[in-house]
């Protein structure tokens, strides 16, 4: 397994997707502060040239994290990239579900790693171009991305599971955006007739990031700014790190089948 993993994240490192995938996340957002930046110097009256409002669009959908951990996973783990590597590995006596550990580990680290870089990018150029105070912000955002970094993880390990017992991308993407996005509404509408039901819809990501943040320009309410709400967060990421990996080895197990 080791051998596996050393030879795919040399693979992912000398491969351009990566770099691709962060360059253009990363160009888009310095570029959305420069616009920014020249649009108030152009008019001193334009109320958005300010780190808070060029901050606010990550802290009202921290969503993003999970996505784009899916859509770098589903690059670095495409058919075209994987080619005869699942099944050299697989005559080579490593099991599916020591591979499914494998890029579960490699697409979380990396994806970790052009986060940092993402980030550094945005917060960086928000101070560098942009006006108003931004300590109060940027302590907000960094408490985010931590309390919602293990639902991150669990997002790319869901669609790590689907992808590899369901063998394609578009056919993996459909159930992970199920679990992620249909099933929580399900919850939370069901909720009102069965109460468990929305105990539990107030658990899962989805609605607790859309009902519990509130960030405009007149509100900057986040539940993870108090230590209930970030444990809140804390929790639901990790027990969905460990729900999908369980999921993950039985379709792979399945699988083997």
């Amino acid at each position: 397994m080791l051998n596996y993993m050393r030879s795919e994240w040399y693979r992912i490192f000398h491969t351009k997707a990566l770099w691709v995938f962060t360059g253009v996340l990363a160009g888009l957002l310095l570029a959305m502060n420069a616009v920014l930046y020249l649009m108030g110097r152009g008019d001193p009256r334009f109320p958005y040239s300010t780190i808070r409002f060029s901050l606010s669009p990550l802290l009202s959908n921290m969503l993003m994290m999970g996505c784009s951990g899916l859509a770098l996973a589903s690059i670095l783990f495409s058919d075209k990239s994987q080619g005869g590597i699942m099944k050299n590995a697989v005559a080579y006596g490593i099991s599916r579900t020591r591979i499914f550990a494998g890029k579960c580990i490699l697409s979380s680290a990396a994806a970790f790693l052009s986060m940092l870089v993402i980030l550094a990018v945005y917060v960086g150029s928000a101070l560098w171009l942009l006006d108003g105070e931004w300590e109060p912000y940027v302590q907000i955002l960094i408490r985010g991305v931590l309390a919602n970094l293990p639902f991150a993880v669990a997002c790319v390990i869901l669609f790590v599971a689907f992808q590899q017992f369901l063998g394609r991308e578009i056919l993996a993407i459909l159930p992970w955006l199920g679990i992620v996005y249909v099933l929580p509404l399900i919850c939370l509408y069901a909720g009102f007739q069965f109460e468990p039901l929305g105990k539990i819809a107030e658990w899962l990501p989805y609605n607790y990031l859309q009902l519990e943040v509130q960030v405009n320009m007149s509100q900057y309410e986040c539940l993870w700014m108090n230590s209930q709400g970030m444990l809140k967060c804390l929790v639901s990421g990790f027990a969905g790190i460990g729900f999908f990996l369980i999921l993950g080895v039985c379709l792979n197990h399945r699988k083997e089948l």
